[in-house]
């Protein structure tokens, strides 16, 4: 049985008990719309046939676009246009696309109008962003000297999401060893 079958199954199985549930994609390729004969897009969408069940998938680009635009609106009104657009190319590395795609990961687990959130096939690379972008975060800070307000926000959102991943009473169906939250 593959991950989509299974991460549906479980879905349905917790919207059934009458949660409301997010079965959630970030596969580009993913075949959920098949699975539930609907479209799956960048916003939530409830399942016509179960109730309670909600799908959604990320796209890396679109998490890229809207992650770049919230970064770049407050220079826009601050600094002349050369310098917004060095800021943004600075931006458009595969880095920032994965952190993008992370914090579309985090809205997604945080939100409050979902009682689970079950994901089809996470990248680990995913799982594993909170450790290494906080690790950025704080050699961005030393080369500056203090620390950045934004940055240490961020960082602080990343390192409770990774806890909640760890947390096996949130997630206690992932297996022991990975990543934890009321996920699957």
């Amino acid at each position: 049985m593959g991950k989509t079958s299974l991460s549906s199954a479980a879905a349905v199985a917790q919207a059934q008990k009458g949660l409301n549930t997010l079965l959630v994609t970030t596969d580009p390729a993913s075949n959920l719309g098949d699975v539930f004969g609907q479209p799956v897009g960048l916003e939530p969408q409830p399942v016509e046939a179960v109730n309670g069940l909600f799908v959604q998938a990320i796209d890396s680009k679109a998490s890229l676009a809207a992650y770049k635009e919230r970064a770049l609106a407050p220079l826009r009104v601050l600094f002349p246009e050369t310098i917004v657009h060095a800021a943004d190319e600075k931006m458009s590395g595969p880095c920032t696309e994965e952190v993008a795609t992370f914090d579309q990961f985090i809205a997604c687990l945080r939100n409050p109008a979902y009682d689970w959130v079950v994901f089809d096939t996470a990248p680990l690379r995913l799982l594993e962003l909170p450790e290494s972008w906080t690790v950025h975060i704080s050699d961005s800070a030393r080369a500056v000297g203090k620390p950045v307000w934004g940055l240490l926000t961020h960082s602080r959102l990343l390192n409770r999401t990774e806890f909640s991943l760890r947390n096996p009473q949130q997630a206690p169906y992932l297996p022991s060893g990975l990543p934890h939250n009321r996920t699957i």
